[in-house]
């Protein structure tokens, strides 16, 4: 068993409601999970179903109103001010590549922020780590004089791999890294996560909406549903054998092009259990 990374427990978060009267509205409630060094757990549910509040949460983006957050025997939640350590050991991949680099900048640029911050200002030193991060997600060295309104979608993601690697860190969060670009370029972009973490031994938070997707990119999987824990096992148990009719339906409603498996997925298990 890998050594214990993260661990979320009973973490509640809720936001301010709109409207005549003040009161809050519980986003996630009461979920517990952990991840392990060099592991992938992936956080799958609905649009709204709190998984990205628990992402946030863990890069201290969010505050919660009650459970704790611990990574590597330090509390999280206890910060009054997030540590410059935290900051290098958890880093993100975003959900829209564009929107996440800035445009003004070149790739150099992008990818040495971190390592001037959390590293070193030594030019040489930073061409050279650039260099070796864009070659380690697939560009060319050559490509780091130019902005990112040069590049593709599925480019531009693995310059954001790049940058959230330059500061090596344990743990990344990659909040739906794949959502926003075509079938093609999603099979690209997990097999190379994979290939990092095969690497580097980094550890992934993954969220996303996809359960066949969830499945190939995850040790474990974790489904949310109204803010609420509601089945987390093995990836190949959740996916092949879902305990719950929420994990069910989420389950049918994926495309596949197998008639087989989708007649599988939307059969169900023979007896499903209440959430």
């Amino acid at each position: 068993m890998a050594e214990e990374l993260l661990r979320i427990e009973d973490v509640t978060i809720s936001y301010p409601s709109r409207g005549w009267f003040t009161r809050s509205v519980p986003a996630v409630e009461g979920v517990s999970l952990t991840l392990g060094a060099g592991q992938t757990l992936g956080v799958v549910g609905e649009s709204g179903s709190g998984k990205t509040t628990i992402a946030r949460a863990v890069l201290r983006l969010l505050g919660c109103q009650s459970g704790r957050i611990w990574f590597k025997d330090h509390e999280v939640t206890a910060f009054k001010r997030v540590p410059k350590w935290y900051r290098r050991e958890v880093q993100a991949i975003f959900q829209d590549p564009t929107a996440s680099l800035n445009p003004a900048w070149t790739i150099e640029d992008i990818i040495a922020e971190p390592i001037r911050v959390h590293e070193s200002n030594d030019a040489s030193l930073i061409r050279s780590r650039v260099s070796e991060l864009l070659t380690q997600v697939g560009l060319e060295p050559e490509m780091a004089s130019r902005r990112p309104i040069a590049f593709s979608g599925g480019q531009r993601q693995r310059i954001g791999i790049a940058r959230a690697l330059a500061s090596r860190p344990s743990l990344i969060v990659c909040d739906e890294p794949v959502s926003a670009l075509d079938v093609s370029t999603q099979s690209t972009i997990v097999n190379l996560l994979n290939d990092v973490q095969r690497e580097t031994g980094v550890a992934y938070l993954f969220i996303g909406h996809d359960l066949a997707l969830m499945r190939h990119v995850s040790d474990r999987l974790a489904v949310v549903h109204h803010g609420r824990l509601v089945e987390e096992g093995p990836a190949e148990q959740v996916y092949s054998a879902p305990q719950q009719a929420y994990t069910a339906d989420l389950l049918a409603a994926t495309p596949s092009l197998d008639p087989h498996t989708r007649r599988r997925a939307l059969a169900g298990p023979a007896e499903r259990k209440t959430c």
